[in-house]
C-alpha cells in the first residue's frame, strides 16, 4: 500500500507545542508563501505513527533546498498531532517532502512520490498549491505491496487488470491470488481467435503460464470468501526504481492477427507513472474496458495499448508525462434487466479498441465496423454510426448519452425497429423494450459536431444533415443543375429532401462566402 500524508486546508488551533529544535534550516530568502496554513496528519501504511510528536516534516525544492519545516502540534479538538507548514519562496518550484525522526535522530527512509509545483501569483507575493492534499510515500524496504480486489457476484464480474510491482513473480507466491475461486488470464494477440489464455484451465490440464512477468498486465477476478470482504493480494519483494528517462516496454505486432498490435502491459513499479501513449483500462464496475482519460498508470495496474506497426514501444515514467490528448469523446451507456455496458466514440485519428466481452451473458453495446465490434471507435466530426445492441434476456432497457470536450449541433438516435427518431440534444436518454431475437444493428447515431472542417453535409433517412454556424442559405442541386431545395437555415439542421439515388451538389451560402460539397445518395 502507499504511505499517505494527508493535508487539508483547514485552520486548526493547538494548545500544546512540542518543544524541539528543527533539524532542517529553512531558506532565509523569499516571502512566506501560503496565506492559508497547510495542515495534516502523518500516516504510514494507512496507520498512525506510534510517536508522531518526534517526526519533523521538511519541504524541499528540486535543488534539495529546504523551503519549510515543522514539528507537529497537539490538537485537542481532533485529538491528533497535526502539522502547520509555511513555505518560503520567490519563484515557481517543484517541492517534495522528507521525514526526520528526532527520537532516533535519523532521516526516515520513506520516499515521497508527490512532486507538486508551487506557482507564485502576481507580484510574486504569495504562492499557491494545486487542489491536491495527499502526499504519497512508499518504503523501499517494505515487506509487501497490497492490492484490494472486490469479490465478484452473480450480478457483478469485478474483473481487474493487474500487474506485479516487484518484477517477475510466481503466481503462487502472491498471497491470496490462488485462493477461493479465481480467474487469471494472460493476453496474446497471436493466439487468434482465443487471445485470452486462462491460468486455471481446468482439472488435469497444464497451466499456460506460472509467473507474472515484469511490465505485463493480466486479467484477474476472485470470488472471495463467505464474508464478502475484499481479497487482499500481497506482492512480496523489492520494487524497482523508475529509471531516469523512463521505462520502455516493447510492443508486439502480429501481422494478420484479428487484434494485431493490441498489448496488455502493466505498471512494473510501486508508484504512479506517466505513460506516453493512449491506453485502455477496466471500467469501475470491472465488466468492460474503457478509454482512459488520464495520463498515468496506478501502481499494480494493467492497461491495453495499441501498436500500429512492428517495433513500437511505450514509455512509462518518462519526462513530460503522458504527452497525448484524448480529445473529444461521446459515450453511449445502456442499463436494464441485467447489468449495463458502455461504448465510446472518439473524434479524430487513432486506433479503435475491439469489444472484449469477458462475460457473454451480459448486456452488450458496441459499434460494428468492418465485421468487428468496437468498445472504442473513431469517427469523423459528422456522419452516421451503427450501434450494436444485444440483450441477454427479454426486458426493458435505457440508453443514455454524454459528450466530453465536443459540442454537437445535431445528434439523433434512430431506432430502426419502430422508426423512432430521438433528438438527443433535447433528451439524452431513450427507454425501449428489447428481445433476445432482435437484430443486433437495431440503432443508428446521426451526428454533426461544431467543427466539421470542409465537409458540411451528408444524407441520412431522407434528409441532408447540415453542419453550420449562424445563418446561411442551403441549395440542393441535382446533376442537371436543377435546384431541388432552397432553404434558409440557422446553425446545424436536418433538411428533408425526397432525393432519388444519385449525385447531388449542396451549396451553403453565407453572404459573400459559399461552400460546395458533393453528396452521393445511395
Amino acid at each position: 500500500m502507499k504511505k499517505v500524508l494527508v493535508f487539508l486546508l483547514i485552520c486548526l488551533s493547538s494548545t500544546v507545542m512540542f518543544a524541539q529544535d528543527l533539524h532542517w534550516t529553512m531558506v532565509t530568502t523569499g516571502v512566506a508563501g501560503m496565506n492559508t496554513s497547510m495542515t495534516g496528519v502523518l500516516y504510514i501504511d494507512h496507520e498512525m505513527h506510534p510517536n508522531p510528536e518526534f517526526l519533523e516534516i521538511g519541504v524541499f525544492d528540486q535543488n534539495d533546498v529546504c523551503r519549510g519545516a515543522k514539528l507537529p502540534k497537539w490538537n485537542n479538538n481532533k485529538q491528533k498531532w497535526i502539522y502547520q507548514l509555511i513555505i518560503k519562496g520567490d519563484n515557481d518550484f517543484t517541492y517534495y517532502f522528507k521525514i526526520y525522526d528526532h527520537e532516533s535522530e535519523q532521516e526516515l527512509d520513506y520516499v515521497d512520490d508527490f512532486g507538486e509545483v508551487i506557482t507564485w501569483g502576481p507580484g510574486k507575493k504569495y504562492g499557491s498549491i494545486s487542489d491536491l492534499y495527499e502526499i504519497n510515500f512508499h518504503n523501499p524496504n517494505a515487506s509487501g505491496y497490497t492490492l484490494n480486489i472486490t469479490p465478484y457476484t452473480g450480478e457483478n464480474d469485478h474483473y481487474y487488470l493487474i500487474s506485479s510491482p516487484v518484477g517477475e513473480v510466481n503466481v503462487d507466491a502472491v498471497d491470496n491470488m490462488m485462493s477461493n475461486t479465481y480467474d487469471l488470464y494472460y493476453f496474446d494477440q497471436a493466439n487468434d481467435p482465443l487471445e485470452w489464455i486462462n491460468y486455471n484451465q481446468g482439472e488435469g490440464e497444464v497451466p499456460a503460464f506460472t509467473a507474472l512477468a515484469q511490465g505485463k498486465g493480466y486479467l484477474y477476478a476472485n470470488s472471495g470468501d463467505e464474508t464478502g470482504d475484499d481479497v487482499v493480494l500481497t506482492f512480496t519483494g523489492t520494487a524497482p526504481e523508475v529509471p531516469e528517462g523512463g521505462y520502455s516496454i516493447p510492443l508486439a505486432y502480429v501481422e494478420g492477427a484479428r487484434l494485431a498490435g493490441h498489448n496488455l502491459i502493466g505498471n512494473p513499479f510501486a508508484e504512479e507513472v506517466g505513460i506516453n501513449k493512449e491506453f485502455y483500462i477496466m471500467n469501475a464496475e470491472g465488466t468492460e474496458l474503457e478509454a482512459a482519460e488520464r495520463e498515468y498508470l496506478n501502481p499494480m495496474e494493467g492497461a491495453f495499448v495499441v501498436a500500429t506497426e512492428p517495433e513500437q514501444t511505450v514509455v512509462l515514467g518518462g519526462a513530460g508525462g503522458g504527452g497525448f490528448n484524448p480529445g473529444g469523446s461521446f459515450k453511449v451507456r445502456v442499463s436494464g434487466t441485467r447489468g449495463g455496458d458502455h461504448a465510446i466514440i472518439r473524434f479524430g485519428q487513432g486506433e479503435g479498441l475491439p469489444k472484449f466481452m469477458i462475460n457473454p451473458e451480459h448486456t452488450n453495446i458496441s459499434f460494428p465496423m468492418e465485421d468487428a465490434d468496437y468498445a472504442v471507435a473513431y469517427a469523423e466530426n459528422m456522419g452516421e454510426m451503427p450501434v450494436n445492441f444485444k440483450a441477454e434476456k427479454n426486458g426493458s432497457y435505457t440508453m443514455d448519452f454524454s459528450a466530453k470536450n465536443v459540442e454537437f449541433g445535431y445528434l439523433h438516435l434512430i431506432d430502426n425497429k419502430n422508426g423512432n427518431d430521438v433528438d438527443l440534444l433535447a433528451n439524452p436518454t431513450y427507454s425501449f423494450d428489447a428481445l433476445t431475437t432482435d437484430y443486433a444493428t437495431r440503432f443508428k447515431l446521426v451526428f454533426a459536431t461544431g467543427n466539421a472542417d470542409d465537409s458540411f453535409a451528408f444524407y441520412s433517412n431522407g434528409s441532408f444533415i447540415i453542419s453550420n454556424d449562424g445563418n446561411a442559405m442551403l441549395q440542393v442541386v441535382d446533376v442537371t443543375g436543377r435546384i431541388l431545395k432552397s432553404e434558409s437555415i440557422n446553425g446545424c439542421a436536418s433538411v428533408n429532401v425526397d432525393a432519388a439515388p444519385g449525385v447531388y451538389m449542396l451549396r451553403l451560402i453565407n453572404g459573400d462566402n459559399m461552400k460546395v460539397q458533393k453528396v452521393v445518395v445511395k
